[in-house]
């Protein structure tokens, strides 16, 4: 994938929240993670740019979970106000991108923009500018019950 996340941290959150019955929480943890994943796609999109010289067909990392289930036809309204359109992961692989050396060794399992900087010796700032999970966010996976 190009566009990596961690939504499976608000994916955590989201099934506390629910299994808490607190729909405040369970909105509020949807909403957020609507924000982030929207900036993550900045993110790449900008690190597409400074990594491949373009903007290339972009794949996206979404897990199956309950919030994916919940918040998919918003994250798609965004992406389409974005000026993404939605094709095959055949279609794709088809730019010309997917074909760049990749030499990257590593327990992280990370983009591919990332693996092709690394491979090419690039470091440092390139990376920099990445969205976080907001604290409250992992504090909600992490405390709201304990796992069974």
């Amino acid at each position: 994938m190009t566009v990596d996340n961690s939504d499976y941290i608000f994916a955590d959150a989201h099934d506390r929240a629910v299994a808490a019955r607190d729909a405040e929480l369970t909105k509020r943890v949807a909403a957020s993670y609507l924000d982030y994943m929207e900036a993550m796609v900045d993110y790449f999109e900008r690190q597409s740019t400074a990594i491949v010289g373009r903007e290339i067909a972009q794949t996206m990392l979404l897990h199956a979970n309950a919030l994916n289930a919940t918040t998919l036809d918003a994250l798609v309204g965004r992406l389409r106000k974005r000026g993404y359109a939605f094709i095959s992961l055949n279609d794709a692989l088809k730019d010309a991108a997917y074909a760049a050396k990749d030499e990257y060794i590593g327990a992280g399992g990370i983009t591919w923009l990332h693996r092709w900087a690394l491979t090419e010796g690039r470091r440092g700032a390139i990376f920099a500018g990445e969205s976080e999970v907001p604290a409250w966010i992992r504090k909600v996976a992490d405390s709201l019950m304990p796992d069974s």
